[in-house]
Protein backbone atom coordinates (compact mmCIF):
# COMPACT_ATOMS: atom_id res chain seq x y z
CA UNK A 1 0.00 0.00 0.00
CA UNK A 2 1.62 3.16 -1.15
CA UNK A 3 2.50 5.85 1.59
CA UNK A 4 0.05 8.89 1.91
CA UNK A 5 2.17 10.46 4.43
CA UNK A 6 5.96 10.36 4.56
CA UNK A 7 8.08 12.34 7.30
CA UNK A 8 12.01 12.01 7.03
CA UNK A 9 14.21 13.10 9.94
CA UNK A 10 11.65 15.86 11.16
CA UNK A 11 13.49 18.63 13.75
CA UNK A 12 11.88 21.39 15.66
CA UNK A 13 14.38 23.42 17.88
CA UNK A 14 13.81 26.22 20.24
CA UNK A 15 16.04 29.31 21.41
CA UNK A 16 19.55 29.57 20.84
CA UNK A 17 20.89 31.96 18.61
CA UNK A 18 21.18 35.80 19.24
CA UNK A 19 19.17 38.36 21.42
CA UNK A 20 16.06 37.68 22.03
CA UNK A 21 16.71 33.95 21.47
CA UNK A 22 19.70 33.13 23.88
CA UNK A 23 20.20 30.21 25.93
CA UNK A 24 20.54 26.60 25.28
CA UNK A 25 18.43 25.08 22.01
CA UNK A 26 15.93 22.54 23.19
CA UNK A 27 15.39 20.02 20.71
CA UNK A 28 11.47 19.51 21.12
CA UNK A 29 11.74 16.96 18.26
CA UNK A 30 15.12 15.58 16.59
CA UNK A 31 14.91 13.43 13.22
CA UNK A 32 11.48 11.97 13.92
CA UNK A 33 10.76 9.74 10.37
CA UNK A 34 7.69 7.71 9.55
CA UNK A 35 5.19 6.73 6.95
CA UNK A 36 1.38 6.55 6.95
CA UNK A 37 -0.11 4.06 4.44
CA UNK A 38 -3.24 5.64 2.83
CA UNK A 39 -6.00 4.84 4.86
CA UNK A 40 -3.89 3.92 7.41
CA UNK A 41 -3.66 4.81 11.41
CA UNK A 42 -0.19 5.53 13.45
CA UNK A 43 -0.37 5.93 16.90
CA UNK A 44 1.99 8.37 18.16
CA UNK A 45 2.58 7.93 22.07
CA UNK A 46 4.48 8.77 25.16
CA UNK A 47 4.65 10.77 28.18
CA UNK A 48 4.20 14.51 28.57
CA UNK A 49 6.76 16.53 26.63
CA UNK A 50 7.69 13.88 24.86
CA UNK A 51 7.54 15.85 21.44
CA UNK A 52 4.08 13.95 19.75
CA UNK A 53 2.40 16.90 19.41
CA UNK A 54 4.68 19.57 18.16
CA UNK A 55 5.40 16.26 15.72
CA UNK A 56 1.73 16.79 14.26
CA UNK A 57 2.13 20.57 14.44
CA UNK A 58 5.24 20.66 12.35
CA UNK A 59 3.33 18.33 9.79
CA UNK A 60 0.57 20.82 9.08
CA UNK A 61 3.23 23.85 9.64
CA UNK A 62 1.19 25.04 12.40
CA UNK A 63 4.75 25.45 13.30
CA UNK A 64 7.68 25.94 10.88
CA UNK A 65 9.86 22.89 10.93
CA UNK A 66 13.70 23.50 11.75
CA UNK A 67 14.56 20.76 9.43
CA UNK A 68 13.11 17.67 7.72
CA UNK A 69 10.98 16.73 4.76
CA UNK A 70 7.49 16.12 4.68
CA UNK A 71 5.44 14.67 1.17
CA UNK A 72 1.96 14.52 1.07
CA UNK A 73 0.26 12.39 -1.55
CA UNK A 74 3.65 12.55 -3.40
CA UNK A 75 4.15 16.30 -2.22
CA UNK A 76 6.61 18.49 -0.91
CA UNK A 77 4.58 20.16 2.01
CA UNK A 78 7.35 22.45 3.36
CA UNK A 79 8.50 23.91 0.54
CA UNK A 80 5.11 25.22 -0.70
CA UNK A 81 4.31 28.70 -0.94
CA UNK A 82 1.08 30.25 0.92
CA UNK A 83 -1.77 30.18 -1.63
CA UNK A 84 -0.79 26.29 -2.27
CA UNK A 85 -0.47 25.64 1.43
CA UNK A 86 -4.38 26.84 1.91
CA UNK A 87 -5.53 24.56 -0.81
CA UNK A 88 -3.62 21.80 0.18
CA UNK A 89 -5.07 22.34 4.17
CA UNK A 90 -8.60 21.57 2.41
CA UNK A 91 -6.74 17.70 2.64
CA UNK A 92 -5.53 17.89 6.00
CA UNK A 93 -7.04 18.73 9.16
CA UNK A 94 -6.44 18.95 13.00
CA UNK A 95 -8.98 17.64 15.66
CA UNK A 96 -7.58 19.30 18.81
CA UNK A 97 -7.78 18.10 22.56
CA UNK A 98 -9.67 21.30 23.95
CA UNK A 99 -12.77 21.57 21.14
CA UNK A 100 -13.41 24.95 24.01
CA UNK A 101 -10.44 26.41 23.15
CA UNK A 102 -10.28 25.37 19.27
CA UNK A 103 -14.00 26.57 18.56
CA UNK A 104 -14.82 30.73 18.37
CA UNK A 105 -17.19 31.23 21.72
CA UNK A 106 -19.01 33.67 19.64
CA UNK A 107 -20.02 31.90 16.47
CA UNK A 108 -22.80 29.73 16.34
CA UNK A 109 -21.58 26.21 15.62
CA UNK A 110 -23.64 25.71 12.13
CA UNK A 111 -21.23 29.13 11.28
CA UNK A 112 -18.44 26.94 12.15
CA UNK A 113 -18.54 23.96 10.58
CA UNK A 114 -19.39 25.46 7.03
CA UNK A 115 -16.78 28.13 7.37
CA UNK A 116 -13.40 26.46 6.04
CA UNK A 117 -15.66 26.01 3.01
CA UNK A 118 -15.93 29.59 2.43
CA UNK A 119 -12.25 30.08 3.19
CA UNK A 120 -11.27 27.37 0.54
CA UNK A 121 -13.86 29.03 -1.67
CA UNK A 122 -15.94 26.04 -2.30
CA UNK A 123 -19.85 26.20 -3.36
CA UNK A 124 -21.98 28.77 -2.60
CA UNK A 125 -23.66 29.67 0.80
CA UNK A 126 -26.65 27.81 0.52
CA UNK A 127 -24.55 24.44 -0.80
CA UNK A 128 -22.44 25.51 2.46
CA UNK A 129 -25.09 25.36 4.63
CA UNK A 130 -26.45 21.93 3.34
CA UNK A 131 -23.54 20.17 3.85
CA UNK A 132 -22.97 21.69 7.38
CA UNK A 133 -26.39 20.48 8.38
CA UNK A 134 -25.32 17.11 6.67
CA UNK A 135 -22.15 16.84 8.24
CA UNK A 136 -23.67 17.38 11.83
CA UNK A 137 -26.30 14.95 11.23
CA UNK A 138 -23.45 12.22 10.31
CA UNK A 139 -21.76 13.22 14.11
CA UNK A 140 -24.85 13.15 16.01
CA UNK A 141 -25.93 17.02 15.85
CA UNK A 142 -29.40 18.10 15.11
CA UNK A 143 -29.81 20.77 12.63
CA UNK A 144 -31.61 22.68 15.59
CA UNK A 145 -28.02 22.64 17.06
CA UNK A 146 -26.41 24.31 14.45
CA UNK A 147 -27.78 27.63 15.91
CA UNK A 148 -26.49 27.48 19.06
CA UNK A 149 -23.10 28.76 20.72
CA UNK A 150 -20.23 26.33 21.90
CA UNK A 151 -20.79 27.26 25.49
CA UNK A 152 -24.87 25.38 25.32
CA UNK A 153 -23.01 22.32 24.40
CA UNK A 154 -21.52 19.19 26.74
CA UNK A 155 -17.78 18.26 25.62
CA UNK A 156 -18.71 15.42 23.86
CA UNK A 157 -21.21 18.14 21.73
CA UNK A 158 -18.43 20.30 20.99
CA UNK A 159 -15.88 17.67 20.05
CA UNK A 160 -18.49 16.29 17.46
CA UNK A 161 -18.84 20.27 16.20
CA UNK A 162 -14.74 19.95 16.21
CA UNK A 163 -15.17 17.26 13.92
CA UNK A 164 -18.00 17.91 12.17
CA UNK A 165 -15.52 21.11 10.84
CA UNK A 166 -12.61 18.99 10.57
CA UNK A 167 -14.16 16.71 7.92
CA UNK A 168 -16.32 19.43 5.90
CA UNK A 169 -14.10 19.89 3.29
CA UNK A 170 -13.11 16.11 2.59
CA UNK A 171 -9.35 16.04 4.04
CA UNK A 172 -8.09 12.85 3.48
CA UNK A 173 -5.51 13.06 6.31
CA UNK A 174 -6.63 13.76 9.41
CA UNK A 175 -4.32 14.46 12.83
CA UNK A 176 -6.27 13.99 16.22
CA UNK A 177 -4.38 15.01 19.00
CA UNK A 178 -5.47 13.77 22.29
CA UNK A 179 -8.51 13.91 21.03
CA UNK A 180 -10.71 11.87 23.78
CA UNK A 181 -8.49 13.16 27.05
CA UNK A 182 -10.83 15.48 28.50
CA UNK A 183 -13.72 13.70 28.08
CA UNK A 184 -15.12 11.36 30.68
CA UNK A 185 -14.78 7.43 30.23
CA UNK A 186 -18.60 6.90 28.71
CA UNK A 187 -17.92 9.89 26.29
CA UNK A 188 -14.47 8.97 25.09
CA UNK A 189 -15.99 5.57 24.11
CA UNK A 190 -18.81 7.10 21.73
CA UNK A 191 -16.24 9.48 20.13
CA UNK A 192 -13.99 6.58 19.60
CA UNK A 193 -16.84 4.62 18.19
CA UNK A 194 -17.72 7.75 15.88
CA UNK A 195 -14.23 8.15 14.68
CA UNK A 196 -14.66 4.88 13.67
CA UNK A 197 -16.94 4.67 11.79
CA UNK A 198 -16.03 7.87 9.99
CA UNK A 199 -12.44 6.90 9.03
CA UNK A 200 -14.27 3.78 7.36
CA UNK A 201 -16.22 5.86 5.60
CA UNK A 202 -14.16 8.83 4.37
CA UNK A 203 -11.63 6.75 3.82
CA UNK A 204 -9.58 8.80 6.40
CA UNK A 205 -6.01 8.27 6.87
CA UNK A 206 -4.86 8.93 10.85
CA UNK A 207 -2.27 10.50 12.74
CA UNK A 208 -3.16 9.55 16.24
CA UNK A 209 -1.93 11.60 19.15
CA UNK A 210 -2.46 9.90 22.37
CA UNK A 211 -0.79 8.92 25.61
CA UNK A 212 -2.91 6.18 26.53
CA UNK A 213 -2.23 2.58 24.81
CA UNK A 214 -5.57 1.25 25.33
CA UNK A 215 -7.03 3.89 22.47
CA UNK A 216 -4.26 3.28 20.09
CA UNK A 217 -4.60 -0.55 20.59
CA UNK A 218 -8.24 -0.27 19.65
CA UNK A 219 -7.96 3.04 16.58
CA UNK A 220 -4.50 2.51 15.11
CA UNK A 221 -2.69 0.25 12.54
CA UNK A 222 0.62 0.75 13.74
CA UNK A 223 2.67 2.13 16.65
CA UNK A 224 5.63 4.67 17.14
CA UNK A 225 6.81 5.57 20.85
CA UNK A 226 8.62 9.11 21.52
CA UNK A 227 10.84 9.91 24.38
CA UNK A 228 12.49 13.12 24.31
CA UNK A 229 11.93 14.00 20.97
CA UNK A 230 12.42 11.12 18.80
CA UNK A 231 10.80 8.30 17.88
CA UNK A 232 12.08 4.80 20.20
CA UNK A 233 10.48 2.41 18.85
CA UNK A 234 7.73 1.99 15.72
CA UNK A 235 6.13 -1.14 14.91
CA UNK A 236 3.01 -2.73 13.41
CA UNK A 237 0.15 -2.81 15.95
CA UNK A 238 0.45 -6.12 16.98
CA UNK A 239 4.08 -6.60 17.14
CA UNK A 240 4.35 -4.30 19.56
CA UNK A 241 1.74 -5.33 21.88
CA UNK A 242 2.70 -8.74 21.82
CA UNK A 243 7.01 -8.19 22.23
CA UNK A 244 7.68 -4.36 22.92
CA UNK A 245 11.84 -4.04 21.96
CA UNK A 246 12.57 -0.86 23.72
CA UNK A 247 13.20 -0.91 27.95
CA UNK A 248 10.69 2.66 27.81
CA UNK A 249 7.67 1.02 25.48
CA UNK A 250 7.94 -2.60 27.70
CA UNK A 251 7.44 -0.03 31.18
CA UNK A 252 4.39 2.29 29.25
CA UNK A 253 3.19 -1.29 28.65
CA UNK A 254 3.21 -3.04 31.56
CA UNK A 255 0.83 -0.46 33.38
CA UNK A 256 -1.66 -0.70 30.83
CA UNK A 257 -4.88 -1.82 33.04
CA UNK A 258 -6.20 -5.39 32.51
CA UNK A 259 -9.48 -7.12 32.49
CA UNK A 260 -8.14 -9.53 34.76
CA UNK A 261 -4.78 -8.83 37.10
CA UNK A 262 -4.43 -12.56 37.06
CA UNK A 263 -4.18 -12.48 33.37
CA UNK A 264 -1.40 -10.01 33.16
CA UNK A 265 1.43 -11.70 31.27
CA UNK A 266 4.02 -8.87 31.15
CA UNK A 267 5.28 -8.23 35.00
CA UNK A 268 5.10 -4.57 35.84
CA UNK A 269 7.95 -2.26 35.03
CA UNK A 270 7.63 0.85 37.37
CA UNK A 271 9.33 3.99 35.63
CA UNK A 272 11.28 6.01 37.95
CA UNK A 273 12.37 9.57 38.27
CA UNK A 274 11.55 11.92 35.76
CA UNK A 275 12.12 12.52 31.58
CA UNK A 276 15.32 14.82 31.10
CA UNK A 277 14.61 18.18 30.30
CA UNK A 278 15.13 18.76 26.75
CA UNK A 279 17.43 21.94 27.32
CA UNK A 280 19.94 19.30 28.91
CA UNK A 281 19.42 15.82 27.51
CA UNK A 282 22.03 13.42 29.24
CA UNK A 283 24.81 11.47 27.01
CA UNK A 284 24.48 8.52 25.32
CA UNK A 285 20.78 7.03 24.90
CA UNK A 286 18.61 9.89 26.62
CA UNK A 287 16.43 7.08 28.51
CA UNK A 288 19.63 5.45 30.33
CA UNK A 289 19.30 7.72 33.74
CA UNK A 290 15.94 5.59 34.05
CA UNK A 291 16.53 2.19 32.06
CA UNK A 292 17.18 -0.68 35.11
CA UNK A 293 18.98 -2.69 31.98
CA UNK A 294 21.44 0.69 30.88
CA UNK A 295 25.31 -0.40 30.54
CA UNK A 296 28.19 1.63 30.03
CA UNK A 297 27.30 1.41 26.14
CA UNK A 298 24.11 3.14 27.06
CA UNK A 299 25.41 5.90 28.39
CA UNK A 300 28.47 6.71 26.01
CA UNK A 301 26.40 6.29 22.42
CA UNK A 302 22.96 7.70 21.70
CA UNK A 303 21.44 4.17 19.96
CA UNK A 304 20.00 4.50 16.33
CA UNK A 305 16.51 3.28 14.89
CA UNK A 306 16.94 -0.06 13.71
CA UNK A 307 14.86 -3.05 12.64
CA UNK A 308 14.73 -5.75 14.61
CA UNK A 309 11.40 -7.60 12.80
CA UNK A 310 9.44 -6.93 9.71
CA UNK A 311 8.04 -3.90 9.81
CA UNK A 312 9.45 -3.29 13.67
CA UNK A 313 12.59 -0.72 14.70
CA UNK A 314 13.64 0.32 18.15
CA UNK A 315 16.67 2.57 19.38
CA UNK A 316 18.00 0.26 21.83
CA UNK A 317 21.60 -1.20 22.01
CA UNK A 318 20.45 -4.16 23.96
CA UNK A 319 17.48 -4.86 21.90
CA UNK A 320 18.04 -8.55 20.56
CA UNK A 321 18.51 -9.39 24.27
CA UNK A 322 14.93 -8.67 25.20
CA UNK A 323 12.28 -10.73 23.91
Amino acid sequence: MSALVTARDLAKHFGGGGWPRTGPVVRAIDGVSFDIPRRGALGLVGESGSGKSTTARVLLRLQEPTAGRFRFDGEDVFALRPAALRRLRARMQIIHQNPMAALHPAMSVLDQVRRPLALQGIGTRHSRTEAAIELMSQVGLSPEQGRRMPHQFSGGQRQRVEIARALITRPDFLVLDEPTSALDVSVQAQILRLLTGLRAEFGLTFLFVSHDLGVIRHMCDQVAVMYLGRIVEIAPKDSFFATPRHPYAQALLSVVPVPDPAQRTRPRSRLTGEPPSPRNPPSGCAFHPRCPMAQDICRREAPVLRPLAPGHSAACHLAEARP
